[in-house]
């Protein structure tokens, strides 16, 4: 019996075996006239060795580790075998992947310009690497990745001290076939991307800035311009510094480190925010998302359906918000004014105890609550059917801020 159920076990095990040496099998069987052949991968078992180790390996499922990953390599796909133990049992699962090895180009190159004051790019399917170049020269290096039916092309010209640089030829459809492009730009030059299905990489760049980004992700340590315009789809944003920023973003989500100023306005985005002087809204309001902001000096917003999170505001919060809390977790002694206009939103607030405030808060129904470690003097309060409406002063200074909010069916709560 215990015989049977060795080889049982033996017999799966070479199934995994054949499954994935199956791809090899048929790639073999095609005409060497219509695919290049590729040379077997190192390592990959003979299987006639295979199917003889079989004979001695002695395995007891039962005993494997609680999880396990093997990978058998073919000619163009991966057998994977993934095996974990859940509730007590172990439950195998494997697939194929397919892999593409874009590393390595196959075909470059190599453009110089000079007398160059804007450059712009209308790319599809690959990447944009950007550096700062020590010269006044302009290096553009591009890095083709061609698939076997499909290669790309790029048209590169100049007009007067415009560099335009267009793709072609790269599509979804087509694996692998995607094009790079490696420049380096001196500063102060301004820069227009129009980016699809891609990447831009850049260290520094201090010149005048504009992406289009649609599936892409602009990933930057430095944008040191006060002109800097992002319009994002579907899309993802990393910074580490910037002077002043305009963004347009939907389904995005954009973080960014430190900031002078941040202007932005979408729908469907999360923005998380480090440091940053001002941080404004648009004219419209926007909808659906996360805001979370580290330390801000000045915050004007109108948000609806998006959560706010403050961790240490300065001076300034002017905030609309509807259908989303706000939280203010710590405010600085240097804090002037918050005014709050606010519906179906929670607001909690947290205040230094070494500050006095004035406050003057309305509701419809809701309610202010104060914590009892802070003094408060009332100066007016009324109730009537629905409204509540009370002024006063928290703390047992002179008051050197003032708190203002209008609430509806919602409360806030000065913690």
């Amino acid at each position: 019996m215990l015989k049977t159920q060795n080889m049982k076990k033996y017999i799966s095990t070479a199934c995994l075996f054949v499954l994935a040496m199956l791809p090899s099998l048929i790639f073999a069987s095609l005409s060497s006239d219509s695919i290049p052949q590729r040379e077997k991968k190192p390592g990959l078992p003979d299987m006639e060795e295979v199917f003889e180790s079989l004979k001695d390996l002695k395995i007891d499922i039962p005993e494997f580790d609680s999880s396990m990953i093997m990978a058998f390599n073919s000619s163009s796909n991966d057998l994977v075998l993934d095996m974990q133990k859940r509730n007590g049992t172990k439950i195998f699962n494997f697939s194929f992947s397919e892999k593409t090895d874009d590393k390595t180009p196959t075909r470059i190159e190599k453009k110089t310009f000079t007398n160059i004051s804007e450059i712009e790019f209308f790319h599809k399917y690959g990447d944009i690497i950007i550096r700062e170049a020590t010269s006044n020269q302009i290096d553009l290096e591009i890095q083709y990745f061609d698939s076997r039916v499909m290669k790309g092309s790029c048209n590169v010209s100049t007009t007067n001290k415009l560099l335009s640089i267009s793709t072609n030829g790269t599509s979804s459809g087509n694996r692998g076939a995607k094009i790079n492009y490696i420049i380096s730009i001196p500063r102060n030059i301004g820069l227009d991307i129009d980016l699809k299905y891609g990447n831009i990489k850049l260290d520094k760049y201090q010149g005048p800035f504009t992406a289009d980004l649609s599936y892409s992700n602009l990933n930057a340590q430095s944008l040191n311009s006060d002109k800097v315009q992002l319009k994002l789809r579907y899309s993802d944003v990393k910074i580490g510094e910037i002077q002043n920023v305009d963004i347009t973003g939907s389904y995005s989500d954009v973080s960014i480190t430190k900031a002078k100023k941040i202007e932005f306005w979408g729908n469907y985005s999360n923005y998380k925010i480090g440091e940053a002087n001002e941080i404004i809204t648009k004219s419209n309001q926007s909808s659906y998302g996360d805001l979370k902001v580290g330390t801000a000096t000045n915050i004007d917003i109108n948000l609806k359906y998006t959560n706010i999170v403050i961790d240490n505001l300065i001076s300034n919060l002017t905030a609309t918000t509807t259908y989303g809390d706000l939280t203010v977790k710590s405010v600085s002694p240097k804090l002037k004014a918050i005014k709050i206009k606010g519906s179906y939103a929670d607001v909690a607030i947290s205040l230094p105890s070494t500050l006095t405030v004035e406050f003057d808060a309305a509701f419809t129904y809701g309610d202010i609550s104060i914590s009892k470690k802070y003094p408060v003097k009332h100066i007016q309060s009324s109730e009537a059917i629905g409204r509540i409406t009370k002024k006063g002063i928290i703390g047992s200074g002179t008051p050197t801020a003032k708190i203002e909010v209008s609430n509806a069916y919602a409360d806030i709560v000065i913690r």
